[in-house]
């Protein structure tokens, strides 16, 4: 399983230019890095949410050009508020149903103290929180499978999305929006843990 890339920053903005050109939509220079920033690495799902929410924004408010200021105003409120919370929660269910039944508290536990994480986790400290939730079931895998399972675990995480490795060689979340929001519905359970 290979992991698919992201939105390059190039991709990012022709796609912005032609979804609020296409629409007649006006926004200054500021719109796309300000993208960029919020998603981090751009899914294109969220990038779609994002742009649609951008262009209802325009459309109440036709009078006034979209800015840096109104992408933050529509991230917080309508990405990360009860609007946008069916289609981000797929991302919680969908570990219930195609991630095999041992490894759903694992990967819960991994997503939740990454979620709280500033900068990402390394791969030792991800490979703890894995062991510890290991460590806790009746008869558990250890040595050599332990660490194939939690590779193939990594492996599938970052094919579904969900992580990426960063150039100092941690690994957090691939997408900035998931993980403000896993932060918010979920990571009250991992706090102190």
């Amino acid at each position: 399983m290979e992991p698919l890339p992201s939105f390059t920053k190039e991709e990012v903005t022709i796609f912005v230019h032609q979804m609020l050109r296409q629409r007649n939509v006006k926004f200054d220079d500021t719109v796309v890095q300000r993208i960029n920033d919020m998603l981090g690495a751009p899914i294109p799902l969220f990038l779609q949410m994002l742009t649609q929410e951008l262009y209802r924004q325009w459309k109440r408010n036709k009078s006034e050009a979209l800015s840096a200021a109104v992408v933050d105003e529509v991230f917080n409120k309508s990405l990360l508020g009860e609007m946008a919370r069916d289609k981000l929660q797929h991302y919680r269910s969908r570990i219930d149903l195609h991630y095999p039944t041992l490894e759903r508290e694992a990967v819960c536990q991994i997503l939740g103290n990454l979620s709280l994480s500033e900068k990402g986790l390394t791969h030792g400290a991800l490979f703890q929180i894995y062991h510890r939730t290991e460590s806790s079931r009746t008869g558990p895998r250890q040595g050599a499978a332990l660490s194939q399972d939690f590779q193939r675990l990594l492996l599938h995480l970052q094919s579904d999305f969900y992580i990426e490795q960063q150039p100092d060689g941690t690994l957090d979340f691939t997408s900035r929006l998931l993980k403000i929001w896993w932060k918010k519905y979920y990571g009250y359970e991992y706090e102190g843990k």
